[in-house]
């Protein structure tokens, strides 16, 4: 039986994207026999209301860190704040969290002899945790890139500090030639680290999964559509992070042209860093065709998509090869059509091309967008074939189940003798 020690920022009940990932990827491997603990935070971005941590609470660590034990799984959370749209206390956190981490990970690798430290990125620095731990306990570290760090901060001019970049690249550098294996999202990611210098055959391309039965296919009229008075509307819908990344005024910009529409509406759900200025833009911009909602529960997501004619996905250009949104995933599986807007030779763009589950549009590509809303208005009876090629899509490649099997046989493979 193989050990494995997780080192994630986030995990369930946490409402993102690589909180299901990893949570989903522990449970899996839990299942196919390996020994799973988890090191992580306690809920604090945007967590599911409808799940109580305090059911499964069994020791107490003070007023820093809990223990759980949750379908077999170790859990050690450490004390976090909710999420803050303030940079340098996401980064205080962040640090705070790598320490903490650190220290309870030197008690567990000490104890457990353990096999593999698997974490994945965002922050960084958690590589540096799990190069550290492995060190200290000769186990070997897999480092999963769901996001290329600090190339994202640097590309959406996030981060322009001169040596502080000169600092972070050289941490990503020690993070990749430490690691025994690096698993990426894309090819792209892939292409980007090599051309970093990374070598090729340390890079496993290993995508992200959907869970399919968490995404019913449900009616387009629902509870959620019946709320918010939107079954008579034709509507564009964005869902998550609501930052400098998703470069969303160029969808406000395609608004500007539709406002003459009634049926048209565009509906953002969601927080961020950007969110009240796209809000005071909105209002600028004399437009009412706009709904604004905030975070919604998990498993309201499938009524989301359903009520939506298309979901959208943002990638801005210069983040092409550094990031896939994990969204498109969700909204395939929904059987929905995807509308892109992202850089044409995307790996976003390429998986929407060759699953023809949508449209693509350039970011800067404002009156492209605009035309791409109004055909697909003036054809509402075209979309369905869309929706239903994505989820088909999905079902061949990116079930939970085959690509959980992928890091298992990754994992058995790393710790395997070489002889």
């Amino acid at each position: 039986m193989s050990k494995i020690l997780i080192i994630s920022l986030v995990y369930l009940p946490d409402n993102v994207s690589t909180a299901h990932i990893i949570t989903n990827l522990c449970e899996d491997l839990n299942k196919f026999g390996s020994k799973i603990t988890v090191i992580t935070s306690m809920p604090h971005y945007h967590p599911d209301p409808h799940v109580n941590l305090d059911n499964y609470k069994q020791r107490y660590f003070g007023n820093l860190i809990y223990r759980y034990d949750i379908s077999g799984i170790r859990v050690f959370r450490i004390f976090m704040p909710k999420k803050s749209n303030k940079i340098f206390l996401r980064i205080f956190f962040w640090l705070w969290f790598n320490i903490m981490s650190l220290l309870i990970g030197i008690l567990l690798v000490l104890k457990d002899k353990t096999d593999i430290i698997f974490t994945p990125s965002p922050p960084l620095t958690n590589g540096i945790v799990a190069w550290l731990l492995s060190l200290l306990g000769g186990a070997k570290y897999i480092y999963n890139v769901q996001e290329i760090y600090p190339d994202i901060a640097i590309n959406s001019g996030i981060l322009k500090n001169s040596l502080v970049i000169s600092i972070l690249k050289k941490v990503e550098l020690l993070v990749y030639k430490k690691a025994h294996k690096i698993t990426v999202i894309s090819n792209g990611m892939k292409n980007n680290l090599v051309g970093k210098g990374i070598k090729g055959d340390k890079i496993e391309y290993i995508p992200n999964f959907i869970d399919i039965s968490e995404m019913k296919i449900v009616s387009r009229i629902n509870s959620f559509s019946i709320k918010y008075s939107i079954n008579d509307k034709f509507v564009i819908s964005y869902a998550g992070n609501v930052s400098v990344p998703q470069n969303l005024r160029s969808l406000i910009n395609a608004a500007k042209t539709l406002k003459h529409i009634n049926e048209i509406i565009f509906m953002i759900i969601g927080d961020g860093t950007q969110l009240k200025s796209l809000k005071h833009y909105v209002e600028r911009s004399g437009l009412n065709n706009f709904l604004f909602l905030p975070f919604q529960a998990y498993d309201l997501v499938p009524e989301i998509y359903a009520s939506s004619d298309l979901n959208l996905v943002t990638l801005s250009s210069s983040l092409k090869d550094d990031a896939v949104p994990s969204k498109v995933y969700r909204i395939m599986a929904c059987s929905r059509t995807v509308l892109a807007i992202a850089s044409l030779s995307s790996d976003l763009a390429e998986l929407i091309r060759e699953a023809n589950c949508g449209f693509v549009v350039a970011p800067e590509d404002e009156i492209g967008l605009a035309k791409i809303i109004r055909w697909c208005y003036e054809n509402k009876e075209k979309l369905n074939s869309y929706g239903e090629s994505g989820r088909k899509y999905i079902l061949e490649h990116y079930t939970r189940e085959a690509i959980t099997q992928k890091y298992k046989s990754l994992i058995d493979l790393t710790i395997a003798p070489k002889w």
